[in-house]
């Protein structure tokens, strides 16, 4: 596999996919921070993403190579500690600001303790099994949306029974705004029939000399 790097570009640490397939490239230490994600499984590599990170200092993949983290930590990071989560595609999932930061470590992935025989059988049924878990979560999200159906049928009924107790007292109160208002009931009025009156108030002005304060003499 061989590439090249615009010459701007400034790279100092490679990283590959614990399965491979996915690398990152990226400048730890450094007021730019830039952090390239590539697809190394085609015919050609492919540049997925480029983000920045300005100051970060460490750079590890999970067990899994399916996320990428980069952490700015005490002692080595030039920014505010604490660490970003990316999608082995580049896509930023999370940021966390921690004070104090000194070093970020995914957890081990623990082997898998099956018999070989056993292996072979959840291979062997892959498509029946994964068929199954997809009806399921399926079924799941069917529960989801009804839950979110009836949540909405609920806050509806709420605000039409609100509704309904304010046009109630709306109409109870219809007599007492009429005597307020000398008989003109402004939810029947349009806006046309109203009239609009201005009001002139003339104002004089009055010079007056102010006289200084005398003190009298003890």
């Amino acid at each position: 596999l061989i590439s090249k790097f615009e010459p701007m570009e400034r790279f100092s640490d490679v990283l590959w996919a614990p399965a491979g397939g996915w690398l990152v490239v990226f400048s730890a230490g450094t007021a730019s921070g830039n952090i390239m994600f590539i697809d190394s499984n085609g015919t050609r590599p492919t540049r997925t993403n480029l983000v920045e990170y300005p100051g970060f200092n460490k750079g590890s993949w999970d067990p899994t190579g399916r996320y990428f983290t980069a952490a700015c930590t005490i002692g080595g990071g030039k920014g505010d500690t604490g660490y970003r989560i990316y999608t082995f595609q580049g896509r930023e999932l999370y940021r966390k600001p921690l004070d104090r930061l000194m070093q970020f470590k995914w957890r081990p992935r623990l082997s898998v303790k099956l018999p070989d025989e056993t292996i072979k059988m959840i291979r062997k049924n892959l498509k029946t099994t994964s068929a199954k878990f997809e009806e399921e979560d399926k079924m799941e999200r069917g529960r989801a949306t009804k839950e979110v159906s009836e949540k909405r049928k609920k806050i509806m009924a709420d605000f039409v029974q609100i509704r309904n107790i304010c046009t109630k007292k709306l109409a109870e109160e219809a007599e007492l705004r009429l005597q307020l208002r000398g008989g003109l009931d402004l939810l029947k009025t349009d806006n046309e029939d109203l009239v609009e009156e201005t009001i002139t108030v003339p104002l004089t002005t009055e010079k007056v000399k102010l006289q200084e304060a005398t003190i009298p003499e003890e």
